[in-house]
C-alpha cells in the first residue's frame, strides 16, 4: 500500500509575509545607509562662500548647525560656518567666491567664514596651503589665539604642530603674511563705555578687537610661532622641512614643467630621495639639501601627470630622518584643474560670477609666479632607470679582476648607485 504524501507547503502564508517584510527592511535599510554616506546637502535660503573643486580620497563637510558629518563630492558648495575634514593621505580644494584658495592636506580640520568683505579660516589643525586674491587684502587664518593677516598674491603653507604644546610654523613663497594676536582691553566703568556696548548690542556690529603684529614673514621665509598662550615656541632642533607638507599635489604648467618649492632648515647633510613606490624599494631620483636654513624650487622632471611621487629625508648614511616624516605629491595637469575649477565655480556662482573668480584666480596666479621666480630652482632631478643601472653594474662585474683560489668563492655583485645632486 502506496503512502499519501503530504502536498501541503512547509511555511504558512504568515510566515511568507514576515519574511518578505524582514527581506523589505534590510533592502530599506541598506539603502538609507548608503545615502547617509553619500548624503550631499544644500542651503536653499543661504549663499555659498566657496566651493571644493578637487577632492582626493576622503573629504568631509559638517554644517555649522548640525552634528553630522558628510561626504564631500566634487563641486560641493561651502557655506559661512561650515567646517571641513580630510581623513589620511586626503586633501580637498576650494576656491572663495573672491578668488582666494585654500588647499587643505591631510588629517586637516578647519572653519570657514565668508563676509561681504573679509574671508576667514579657523585653522585647528593639520596643514593647509593658503592663496590671497590679488586685489584684496581681505584674508585672515585664525590659529588659537593668533591671527595671520595676508596681503594681496600671498601664498603661504601653514602647518599646526601634533602637539599642541608645539610651535607652528608659516611657509610664505610670494607675498607677505603678518602674525599678529589680539590686545586684550581694560574694562572701562564710564557712561561712554557702557553707551558702546548698547550700540553694539543692537546694531549687532561688535568693535572689532585691536591687535598687535608680533612679526611679518616674507616671501621665502620661514617663521614658526605658538599658535595658543598655552605652546611654548622651541628652538629648532637642526632638522625640519616645512615645505611641502605631508600631501600635497604639483601642476603641470603649459611647458609641461612642474616645480615644487622645498624650504628647509639642516645642520647636518641630508639628501631628498624620490619614488613612485611609497616603500622606497626603488628609488628614481635624489636631490641634496644643503645645511643651514634654504629654499629651493625642485623640478619634478621625471614624473608624468596622474602619478603620485613620494619622498623621503635620508642621512649621509641612507638612514631615514626620523623627525622628516616625509610625503606623497600628486602630479596633476593644470589644465584639468582649470576645467574642473570652471565647472565647479559656475555650478555654484552662476556663469557671470564664476568668470570673475577665475579672472581672480588667474591674476593672482601671475602674480605669484612672477614672484616664484625670485627662489632658486635646482638642476632637474635626474633620473637612473633600472635597466641601465643593472647594465651598468653587469659591465662592471665582468671587467672586474677575478683572483685564482682554490676555493672558488662568490663575487659580491655591484651595487646600484643613483648619484645625488650637490
Amino acid at each position: 500500500m502506496q503512502k499519501k504524501r503530504n502536498t501541503k507547503s512547509i511555511l504558512n502564508p504568515i510566515e511568507v509575509l514576515l519574511v518578505i517584510v524582514c527581506v523589505a527592511g534590510m533592502a530599506c535599510t541598506l539603502y538609507l545607509f548608503r545615502k547617509d554616506l553619500d548624503l550631499s546637502l544644500s542651503k536653499k535660503d543661504e549663499a555659498p562662500i566657496a566651493v571644493i573643486y578637487f577632492k582626493y580620497n576622503t573629504a568631509q563637510r559638517r554644517f555649522v548647525n548640525r552634528n553630522l558629518w558628510e561626504q564631500l563630492k566634487q563641486s560641493s558648495p561651502v557655506y559661512d560656518g561650515d567646517r571641513i575634514r580630510t581623513a589620511a593621505q586626503s586633501e580637498a580644494y576650494a576656491v572663495f567666491n573672491d578668488g582666494s584658495k585654500i588647499d587643505l592636506h591631510e588629517n586637516t580640520l578647519v572653519q570657514v567664514f565668508g563676509k561681504k568683505d573679509k574671508n576667514s579660516i579657523d585653522f585647528i589643525n593639520g596643514s593647509i596651503s593658503v592663496s590671497a586674491p590679488a586685489d584684496k587684502e581681505n584674508f585672515v587664518v585664525h590659529t588659537g589665539g593668533k591671527s595671520l593677516n595676508f596681503s594681496k598674491s600671498t601664498t603661504a603653507v601653514i602647518s599646526m604642530p601634533k602637539d599642541s604644546a608645539d610651535a607652528a610654523s608659516v611657509a610664505v613663497t610670494a607675498g607677505k603674511v603678518e602674525v599678529s594676536k589680539k590686545v586684550e582691553q581694560p574694562i572701562q566703568f564710564s557712561v561712554g563705555a557702557l553707551f558702546d556696548k548698547v550700540r553694539e548690542f543692537v546694531t549687532n556690529t561688535p568693535q572689532a578687537p585691536q591687535e598687535e603684529v608680533m612679526q611679518s614673514v616674507s616671501a621665502g621665509a620661514v617663521t614658526t610661532y605658538a599658535p595658543t598662550d598655552a605652546a611654548v615656541k622651541k628652538q629648532n632642533q637642526g632638522v625640519a622641512v616645512f615645505m611641502p607638507s605631508s600631501t600635497c599635489s604639483v601642476s603641470f604648467d603649459e611647458q609641461n614643467k612642474a616645480v615644487i618649492p622645498f624650504f628647509w632648515t639642516t645642520n647636518k647633510p641630508l639628501t631628498i630621495q624620490f619614488s613612485f613606490d611609497p616603500t622606497f624599494t626603488s628609488i628614481v631620483a635624489v636631490q641634496k639639501l644643503s645645511s643651514g636654513q634654504n629654499k629651493a624650487s625642485v623640478q619634478l622632471d621625471f614624473a608624468k601627470p596622474g602619478q603620485t611621487v613620494y619622498w623621503r629625508a635620508v642621512t649621509d648614511k641612507g638612514i631615514v630622518e626620523p623627525s622628516i616624516s616625509g610625503g606623497a605629491i600628486l602630479m596633476r595637469d593644470n589644465k584639468i584643474e582649470a576645467k574642473q575649477m570652471k565647472v565647479a565655480a559656475k555650478g555654484i556662482f552662476g556663469e557671470e560670477n564664476a568668470l570673475a573668480v577665475q579672472n581672480a584666480v588667474a591674476a593672482t596666479e601671475k602674480a605669484v609666479a612672477e614672484v616664484a621666480q625670485e627662489i632658486p630652482e635646482v638642476v632637474p632631478v635626474k633620473v637612473e632607470k633600472t635597466a641601465e643601472v643593472e647594465k651598468t653594474a653587469e659591465v662592471e662585474k665582468k671587467a672586474e679582476p677575478v683572483k685564482q683560489t682554490v676555493t672558488p668563492q662568490k663575487t659580491a655583485p655591484a651595487k646600484k648607485t643613483v648619484p645625488a645632486l650637490s
